[in-house]
């Protein structure tokens, strides 16, 4: 005695659901490596900075080049 069947249309329905809800899985793996590869090259690339932090020296400001002739007016 049967109660309930899966018609056609249903069956159709899962198989369409559980291809998305796979994309949705690929495409959050996908996300989750890409996101700790840039976690990974921020570290790394903060390490860099703070071992190069090294007095830098400044050089020395330039003269200010004197006018040659002076503005007139009228």
């Amino acid at each position: 005695m049967r109660i309930m069947t899966i018609t056609e249309q249903g069956l159709r329905w899962i198989a369409a659901l559980v291809l998305v809800l796979w994309g949705c899985i690929v495409t959050e793996d996908t996300i989750v490596k890409h996101a700790r590869r840039e976690t990974v090259q921020a570290l790394i690339e903060i390490r860099h900075m703070r071992e190069g932090q090294r007095p830098v020296p400044a050089s020395h400001p330039l003269p200010v080049p004197a006018l040659v002739a002076k503005p007139a007016i009228g």
